[in-house]
């Protein structure tokens, strides 16, 4: 019963945040090195050789109502950065969601993640390695696995 209930508060977040209706624009991988105040909103990203969207160094980044799929790295990937929001996205057959390495006030929340790849150590929808301070977060996310429906790797479907 417990799951039924998140699982229809995360579809209302999902219809309240925009998620069932967007229109993606398609986008290379993106690498964001030393900036600042950046908002990355509204791509289909993929990438078969490596992550969707790496972010180093960086300061006040924001990804929100992307599709970001069959990528052989992580859907995102942050290192060494601080005040970093990551939400309302979907991620699909990447070896992991949103990987946070050696970062601080790392928010991560409303993200819906399908068939993780893996492999060990990585498979996780997110991962916190390093992430210190106060002001991380990862919340309200929603993680699907479908078994024997897939789609031959490097094709892909929105949800």
């Amino acid at each position: 019963m417990k799951r039924l209930l998140l699982l229809l508060v995360f579809t209302r977040l999902i219809t309240q945040h925009g998620l069932s209706q967007l229109i993606y624009k398609d986008s290379p991988p993106l690498t964001i090195i030393g900036q600042t105040n950046v908002i990355i909103s509204g791509l289909r990203i993929t990438n078969a050789s490596d992550c969707g969207i790496t972010i180093k160094g960086s300061k006040n980044i924001r990804i929100e109502n992307c599709w970001i799929g069959s990528c052989a790295g992580e859907a995102v990937l942050i290192e060494g950065c601080s005040e970093v929001t990551v939400t309302s996205n979907r991620f699909e057959h990447v070896r992991s969601g949103v990987y946070a390495l050696n970062s601080r006030q790392i928010v991560v929340t409303f993200n819906h993640c399908r068939n993780v790849q893996g492999p060990m150590p990585r498979g996780q929808f997110t991962q916190f390695d390093k992430v210190t301070g106060a002001g991380n977060v990862i919340k309200l996310q929603f993680l699907s696995e479908h078994f024997g429906k897939e789609q031959p790797r490097g094709r892909h479907q929105p949800l």
